[in-house]
């Protein structure tokens, strides 16, 4: 019998592969799409995708994933479903089993089918993995465990701490390291006390050596052990930081328009204080909170050997902990002003860098300066407050633990002249003071680190739980490919933060493969409309429809598959101009990009750049003219092969001749599919059949596209009285 050797988890997987795995999921009582898979997969790393990624994905939706490398001639029914790689890049999903015939349903680039065919066949295509999951969590049950190199279910008790659950082996280890760490810093003050006691006085060399190679031994373990406890905390925090990282960016994608901020570099700088969460859960710090409860232990073995001398360290312990205590009401208020004011900071700058050109060119550089060394100096006032409050904290620790020393020996010196212990003890009990005192000595040290995170950690929690566009324990529908009706019923919108209504339709209805042109002033809700139909901004009241299915239902991959939008700014990254054509559709073909590349007329300054391709463009393209922005942006949105295709002013930034060509050149390729398009310019009208007129978000006319153009010339259209929004 024919097998190819196994292939391990780490292997690539073709697009249509993700058919079959909904399939699978499907029969397990999971509705998911397939698109939705390779989406969520995707954000695991870039492609190509992974058995791996897979896994953590099913994970999310309540399936234990176990990947393999069952043999297709070993399958027997009571297994349940199994998928099976295929050497056609497909896959199977293995559902029955008649003697030497296996019933499946295949995935390949032809589509999905359900076959019956012999094992030797199977056999001989099968690519050497196998994929089988079980249901472990249903949508309202509890969360279910997560492996630690897994994210975490989004259904879990806490966003934050779930992470440190699923990390807890490696904490656990840690803390029995620790354990071993203050027994082993035991031996160095036994060592002193039997040298000041027994060998001094005795002149017993060999005991000498003897100790003092087992204290050697002891301080070589416990320097291993050290190493040993920052390397498990470290991986766990890299591991921890991985996880938050990836969870918090998932969710402020998916955040609800109105729960969006209002200012961009504010926000960053919020999530810039994360990262104060992330490094006071590090190694340095959990290291020290760990050697605290050790604390008790030093104070007893002190007790007993140098008996009254144990009250010393422990008012000196309780000085510091009521220093600390007390040190937290101005430290907090000062980091709380700080981390607003650092936020305020850093969202002027990043405003500033952006409109830099606008600055030079109204001579605002003056007033700008000095606003910024006015937030400077409110910014620093709020740092220097919680620094000079941590220093003094820090200052009366060492105080105290420097006094505690000096009056551990005067007081041990009248225990020795009173016999009540020896030189040796007195010596021992100093030491281990020094150890029970240092761990509050670095704590204090991080008190202002410790508040830092808290209010970083606060304002990411409330970041957290807002209600965010779509929830994972909701159940959404599929939909592979649109026909392209758009339908808009009772629709009221405002923009987030505003009380004025922006549209009020009551009905619109775009056919399958109709174009229309919504026109009307500045300020009608061209725009607005557009982005609503786009599901980029989700309706208060109303439904916005796709096919007769609302928006709201439709899986979040499968609806941005049937969508293209192209805003009436063109937004582009920094990145290559490969990149950024290739950003909703990765998997295009050379001959389709090239043939987006002459239509939209970029294959003329593409072809004469050095780069081609590869050229830069800069962050939001500003290595790109207008015209040429509009150009990619258009090219992407082609690109994807959407049935549905909304164009904000999308030759604005063209000449007059390139916007014929344009035109021209688009009618062919828009036919078929659903277009609304928003323009001022009477150019592209030329695209369109059907005309809807909008003033301040309301419809005033609706129809032919020359009646209306015969209405409006003719003045028998009236504006509304208010206005309204673009």
């Amino acid at each position: 019998m024919h097998t190819l050797a196994p292939k391990g988890p780490s292997m690539s997987l073709a697009p249509q592969v993700y058919d079959v795995l909904s399939a699978l999921a499907l029969r397990l009582g999971v509705r998911v799409s397939a698109r939705e898979l390779q989406a969520q997969s995707a954000q695991f790393g870039e492609a190509p995708l992974t058995l791996m990624a897979v896994a953590q994905v099913l994970a999310r939706h309540g399936l234990e994933a176990r990947i393999g490398h069952l043999a297709p001639e070993h399958f027997d029914a009571r297994m349940g479903p199994v998928v099976v790689g295929l050497n056609t890049e497909g896959a199977a999903l293995l559902l029955e089993r008649q003697g030497d015939a296996c019933h499946a349903l295949v995935s390949a680039q032809a589509g999905t089918s359900a076959v019956w065919r012999d094992t030797a066949q199977w056999q001989v295509d099968w690519a050497g993995w196998s994929l089988q999951a079980r249901l472990v969590a249903s949508r309202d049950s509890a969360p279910m465990k997560a492996d630690a190199h897994e994210d975490p279910p989004q259904h879990a008790a806490h966003w934050f701490w779930s992470v440190f659950t699923t990390l807890r082996t490696y904490y656990l280890d840690s803390t029995l390291a620790a354990v071993m760490i203050n027994l082993l810093a035991l031996a160095t003050s036994m060592f002193s006390m039997n040298v000041y006691d027994r060998v001094i006085p005795n002149a017993a060399l060999h005991s000498l050596w003897v100790l003092a190679i087992g204290v050697s031994l002891a301080g070589l373990l416990e320097l291993g052990l050290r190493t040993l406890r920052g390397y498990l905390v470290d991986v766990a925090g890299k591991k921890a930081d991985l996880l938050l990282s990836a969870r918090l960016f998932r969710h402020i994608l998916n955040l609800r328009a109105q729960d969006r901020p209002g200012s961009s570099g504010q926000f960053a700088g919020q999530l810039r204080d994360f990262e104060s969460v992330r490094d006071f859960v590090s190694s340095t710090t959990l290291v020290a909170f760990s050697d605290v409860p050790f604390i008790f232990l030093f104070l007893l073995v002190i007790g007993l050997l140098g008996g009254p001398l144990v009250w010393v360290p422990i008012v000196g312990a309780l000085l510091v902990l009521v220093a600390g205590w007390m040190s937290q009401w101005p430290i907090r208020e000062s980091i709380e002003r700080y981390q607003y004011e650092s936020a305020q900071k850093l969202g002027f700058m990043v405003e500033s860098l952006e409109r830099l050109e606008q600055i030079r060119a109204m001579g605002a550089e003056p007033r700008l300066q000095g606003r910024w060394e006015r937030l400077s100096a409110t910014t620093a006032r709020s740092a220097m407050g919680s620094r000079l409050a941590s220093a003094i904290t820090l200052n009366f620790t060492q105080f105290v633990q420097q006094t505690c020393n000096n009056a551990m020996i005067v007081w041990g010196v009248y225990l020795i002249l009173e016999g009540r212990m020896s030189v040796g003890a007195l010596i021992g009990c100093t030491i281990l003071a020094g150890r029970a005192l240092g761990p509050l000595g670095q704590v204090a040290g991080l008190l202002t680190r410790y508040q830092h995170a808290l209010g970083a950690f606060k304002t990411m929690d409330r970041i957290m739980k807002l209600e965010g566009q779509y929830t994972p324990d909701r159940t959404y529908l599929g939909l592979s490919r649109a026909q392209g009706e758009l339908t808009v019923q009772q629709l009221q919108f405002s923009y987030p933060h505003t009380q004025r209504q922006v549209l009020q339709i009551g009905s619109l209805s775009v056919a399958p493969g109709e174009h229309v042109a919504v026109m009307g002033p500045v300020g009608s809700g061209k725009s607005t409309l557009l982005k609503v139909m786009a599901w980029l901004y989700p309706s208060e009241t109303g439904q916005v429809l796709l096919d007769g299915l609302d928006m709201a239902q439709i899986s979040p991959a499968d609806l941005r598959a049937q969508i293209a939008w192209v805003g009436q700014d063109p937004v582009l990254f920094r990145a290559s101009l490969r990149d950024n054509l290739l950003m909703a559709a990765p998997h295009v073909s050379d001959d389709r990009l090239q043939h987006v590349l002459r239509l939209t007329g970029m294959v003329s300054w593409v072809a004469t750049h050095p780069m081609g391709l590869d050229m830069p463009l800069g962050e939001n393209g500003t290595s790109l003219s207008g015209g040429q922005r509009q150009m990619v942006a258009l090219a992407r949105a082609l690109l994807a092969d959407a049935p549905v295709i909304l164009l904000d002013e999308p030759t604005s930034a063209f000449d007059a001749a390139g916007e014929q060509r344009l035109l021209e050149a688009l009618q062919p390729e828009l036919q078929g599919k659903t277009v609304v398009l928003a323009t001022h310019r009477p150019g592209p009208l030329s695209l369109v059949s059907r005309i809807v007129l909008l003033d301040g978000g309301q419809m005033l006319a609706d129809g032919p596209r020359d009646a209306v153009l015969q209405a409006v010339k003719e003045g028998r259209i009236k504006r509304v009285a208010n206005g309204g929004a673009a």
